[in-house]
């Protein structure tokens, strides 16, 4: 598994350790409870293997133009790999409710079927060059999917350490 992605999986598998699943479920004050931030980050990983497997099947990447915005965040994040607090998730990343044991099971089948997609995307387009969009950030190398999923499961690792502390 390629260091990034091994590095994203223990941090989550980190903040989930020995947290029951009656209390991944609880929902802090309108928050995301855990188990709903393990589902979206299981929607993140899922997608993104899909959305890499799909460019691999139609061949070449378009060469995509980042405008400055997107690069200007695309520096924070990948580069020096923060991730600011209180952006709304794109909808399709949204949790729906899964349980959490279910998402528990799924957990090591996403991250080495997220590996292998951006693996062989990576022998197919290299490492450096644009291959797929962000639905914020613009186009992403399979680099920087690999830095941007190691800075977002972090980002929300330390949100289940916090929810984890909060009185239930």
């Amino acid at each position: 598994m390629h260091p990034d992605i091994q590095q994203a999986r223990d941090s989550l598998f980190e903040a989930v350790r020995d947290l029951a699943p009656e209390e991944a479920d609880l929902t802090p004050g309108g928050r995301w409870s855990v188990a709903g931030i393990v589902e979206h980050l299981c929607l993140t990983y899922a997608r993104s293997a899909t959305g890499m497997d799909r460019r691999r099947e139609k061949g070449a990447a378009p060469a995509r133009l980042r405008t400055l915005r997107q690069r200007f965040q695309q520096f924070v994040v990948v580069t020096l790999g923060y991730f600011p607090a209180g952006r709304e998730s794109p909808a399709a990343v949204v949790p729906t409710g899964r349980p959490y044991r279910e998402l528990m099971a799924d957990l090591d089948r996403l991250f080495s079927e997220l590996d292998a997609s951006l693996t062989a995307a990576s022998a197919t387009f290299g490492g450096s060059r644009a291959v797929l969009d962000h639905p914020v950030l613009g186009p992403f190398s399979v680099n920087q999917w690999r830095k941007f999923h190691l800075v977002h499961t972090r980002h929300h690792a330390k949100q289940i350490q916090t929810r984890r502390r909060l009185p239930a």
